[in-house]
């Protein structure tokens, strides 16, 4: 059982006995991508690891005992133990594997916001500089604006605890028990897949963890000041990839049936125009080509790899999804909008770069996006319009 708003009546999420039990598959299955890359005897050690975590996790996970260990974990203290835990493991393995791009190996994963930042202080411009591995900076400005103080003080690898504390604040604001909270961030860390991009720097679940916080903050917030801050930070978040432009729409979308169509459209329209504003202006001012509609052209390819097979799919679920979602758009929770609306092109996206060019990373990647996200659904307060009057 979620650990939802105590101020409102829970709604109902559809099949939630199947997100249960498709939930341990999204969060380990990922991981072999991980362990046939950096272990010597993959196919043993996969087996064995699927073995343990999946039978582990189906067990504990039974309704009977999920409810048992929200119950055993609802201390404040554990959560701040655990967050200590997760934050020391970040800074000593992501330095090591930050270390190694000495040698010309390691990822470039963390390098986009950092080189982003780096840039933007000496040029004016977050794009005048390239990786270290040659690769156009992929995120968007907002989103590098965003981390700069992190980026810019050697502080990068505590992006991910900060972030994990900004959900579980916006969480209890609405009511979310610390049980529910620390069996989320004990199952979303039991899966290796998130250790690996935690720890190369990926900013994916950091993101999907902020973008949660705020969707549960604008559901909450009664301060215009406070509506302010949390619609300008939808902005930045929603330049994070080029193709994440959408973002502001999606969450106003979910928010209609909690906050009504006055604040759900005023959100939508500012943070949208807030990010394109940062977009173009960046793109305006970026020397030459501008690096983030990299993506698109790496999309392209994709594309033309599948025989084109791919888009023609995804166009068609995300219809799909669309259309249930709009036939949809007051029973479910706004949490369950927000992960379908984000997750379903991730995954079809991730699942084209593995067929097409056999890019597993962003396969398993865009897994654990919608591992965090059914998390987030079942064990973070679900937004209801109970007490909202909504129109």
């Amino acid at each position: 059982m979620s650990g939802g708003s105590a101020a409102a009546e829970r709604l109902k999420v559809p099949a939630e006995a199947v997100w249960w039990a498709v939930l341990p598959l999204v969060l380990h299955v990922p991981s072999l991508y991980a362990i046939f890359r950096f272990v010597p005897n993959p196919w043993p050690a996969g087996a064995l690891y699927l073995a343990l975590a999946l039978g582990g996790s189906w067990y504990a996970l039974v309704p009977s005992r999920r409810a048992a260990l929200i119950a055993a974990l609802d201390r404040r203290w554990m959560f701040w133990c655990g967050l200590a835990v997760i934050t020391l493991l970040t800074l000593i393995i992501y330095s090591y594997a930050d270390a190694r791009k000495t040698s010309g190996l390691g990822s470039d994963n963390d390098d986009g916001l950092i080189t982003g930042a780096q840039s933007l202080v000496r040029t004016g411009n977050s794009y005048a500089m390239r990786l270290y591995t040659g690769n156009p900076i992929s995120a968007g400005p907002g989103w590098i604006l965003l981390v700069a103080p992190l980026s810019l003080t050697g502080l990068y690898g505590l992006l991910t605890p900060l972030a994990i504390a900004a959900a579980a604040f916006a969480a209890r604001t609405g009511g979310t028990s610390w049980g529910a909270i620390n069996l989320a961030l004990a199952l979303l860390f039991s899966s290796l897949a998130a250790w690996h991009m935690t720890v190369t720097g990926l900013d994916y679940i950091p993101l999907m963890l902020l973008l949660v916080a705020v969707t549960l903050g604008l559901a909450e917030a009664r301060s215009p000041a406070v509506l302010v801050v949390l619609t300008l930070a939808l902005g930045l978040l929603g330049t994070a990839r080029i193709v994440f432009l959408y973002w502001p729409v999606l969450v106003a979308f979910a928010l209609v049936p909690v906050r009504g169509w006055k604040v759900a459209i005023s959100v939508g329209l500012a943070a949208t125009a807030f990010a394109l504003v940062l977009d173009l202006w960046s793109w305006a001012t970026a020397p030459g080509f501008f690096p983030p509609l990299h993506v698109l052209g790496k999309g392209q390819g994709y594309a033309a790899a599948s025989g084109y097979l791919f888009p023609a799919g995804t166009i068609a679920l995300c219809a799909v999804t669309g259309a249930l979602m709009l036939a949809n758009w007051r029973r479910w929770p706004a949490l369950l909008h927000l992960g379908l609306g984000v997750s379903v092109p991730l995954l079809c996206t991730g699942l084209g770069a593995a067929w097409a060019v056999g890019a597993a990373g962003e396969l398993s990647a865009s897994a654990i996006v919608a591992a965090t996200l059914i998390l987030a659904l079942l064990l973070l307060a679900p937004i209801t319009p109970a007490t909202r009057g909504a129109a």
